[in-house]
């Protein structure tokens, strides 16, 4: 039941055992819908904190959930990290969320979804995800650009690093076209040595393939995959990057964990979002630990979203 993933009856039957106060099932499955309903204006408060993020990351993993494909969508700031169900990837699953297509005028960074090309603001690519494509490559095929380009991306970030600690707002103009160059050279290098496959005589054009998949991403959404490094004011992050809790993709091992519970997912009644608030670097020295959500406060809780 809840996080644990516990049957409602093992839940009735542990409550009992732990502190002699015997539940019926009946009123333990009651609870969540209860909850869903009292933590509406929670999750309305925290949905509006990342629509007005100045940046915020996106991600999505499949799920099986009563023996079909579903899809578990993420969005998230530095504080606070949304998740909802979903029967695909595209742009109205997307928007179920309520945060892209809702108002939402910040850097959306995510790992190339086509999808979340629709809506008009600015993107950021995770370099993450294209460091591992890149080692991938590299160890496959034997070529020495992959590594290359890895090396770059690692230097230029270390270079952004280095200017912020100075308290500089941008790299110089120079040194960033000189990135820029080898970057652009890298990509000629692969696309040389990765021809597109010839024609196979059937309708529609051949599959590129992983490798000339990556060359065409890299170089059509240049300003987007080095977004990290021309746009410090946008708080673009070389990866899928929560900043201070992580990244978004960590927040899969967690969204893996809860994949089992199909009919908490797919009853509306019972629950349709789960929220994971992040916690927080200690520099304040607290950290918000949970929420009443049975009490009588059930107003945005300052010590999770302020």
């Amino acid at each position: 039941m809840g996080r644990h993933h516990l049957p409602v009856a093992r839940t009735a039957e542990l409550m009992a055992d732990a502190f002699g106060a015997p539940v019926s099932t009946g009123w333990l499955a009651s609870l969540q819908p209860r909850a869903k309903k009292l933590l509406e204006p929670f999750l309305e408060a925290a949905r509006a904190r990342v629509r007005h993020a100045g940046v915020a990351h996106f991600d999505e993993t499949g799920a099986r959930v009563q023996g079909k494909l579903a899809w578990v969508h993420v969005a998230s700031t530095g504080a606070v990290t949304l998740l909802h169900l979903a029967p695909a990837r595209s742009g109205g699953s997307i928007e179920a969320g309520g945060i892209l297509g809702h108002g939402f005028n910040g850097v959306a960074v995510h790992a190339g979804l086509p999808a979340y090309r629709r809506y008009p603001v600015r993107h950021g690519l995770c370099n993450a995800h294209h460091l591992r494509e890149l080692a991938g490559i590299a160890e496959a095929g034997g070529q020495d650009w992959p590594l290359r380009m890895a090396d770059l991306l690692v230097e230029m970030l270390v270079a952004v690093d280095g200017a912020k600690a100075a308290g500089k707002t941008s790299l110089n103009k120079w040194v960033l076209r000189g990135y820029r160059r080898r970057y652009r050279r890298l990509i000629a290098r692969g696309v040389g040595l990765n021809p597109l496959p010839p024609p196979t005589g059937k309708r529609g054009r051949p599959a590129m393939g992983p490798v000339r998949s990556l060359l065409k991403r890299l170089d059509t959404y240049e300003d987007d995959v080095l977004r990290f490094a021309h746009d410090f004011t946008g708080s673009s992050r070389f990866v899928v990057n929560d900043g201070e809790p992580g990244k978004v993709e960590a927040n899969n091992t967690s969204i893996k964990n809860i994949k089992r519970t199909g009919r908490g997912f797919v009853n509306g009644a019972n629950y349709t979002t789960r929220i994971m608030l992040a916690k927080r670097r200690q520099n304040s020295g607290g950290s918000c630990i949970a929420i009443a959500v049975f009490t009588t406060n059930r107003e945005e809780p300052a010590c999770c979203l302020s």
